[in-house]
């Protein structure tokens, strides 16, 4: 019995390694896996401040849901942002929308920091966008030194992902 337990959860967990896809750029990685109902996006950067992945439909910042977030004191702060036009980026709740974070952990050590965030995939208003398996995004990614996210960032990409 343990054995048969123990092969459907190597199985599963080959499954859930299959459909991971990633992308790594300027030192920052970024792992996502589609699940029924949500994408799970694991993050890391070489820093100690604030990591940022942003998803557009369209190249460029203006309209980009922004999730940024940051570790301080072992405990991970992540915030739903939107970006009204570059550098002028509010919360999503500040715009009266609703964050569509599911859940996020995250830890950070003397090699950088990771973030793991939860999101539904059919989330749809004017601050977000539908997330489907085979589309193409434009994927932002981004980190600070800093754990204020005011505070500008040290390195800042977009490149255009199929999910």
């Amino acid at each position: 019995m343990q054995k048969a337990i123990l092969f459907i959860l190597i199985i599963c967990s080959i499954s859930m390694k299959i459909h991971e896809k990633e992308v790594s750029k300027n030192g920052m990685l970024i792992k996502w896996n589609i699940k029924s109902s949500e994408v799970i996006f694991k993050i890391f950067a070489p820093t100690n401040g604030w990591l940022a992945i942003g998803i557009n439909t369209k190249e460029g910042l203006k309209g980009t849901n922004l999730i940024m977030g940051h570790v301080k004191n072992s405990k991970a702060y992540v915030e739903d942002q939107y970006i009204i036009e570059a550098g002028n980026h509010k919360r999503i709740t500040s715009l009266g929308g609703q964050s569509m974070i599911k859940s996020y952990s995250g830890k950070e050590n003397t090699t950088g920091t990771n973030l793991s965030i939860s999101i539904p995939k059919d989330y749809k208003d004017k601050y977000h966008h539908s997330l489907k398996r085979g589309n193409e995004y434009y994927l932002l990614m981004a980190y600070s030194q800093e754990d204020d996210f005011g505070h500008h960032s040290i390195m800042r990409t977009s490149i255009k992902i199929i999910l």
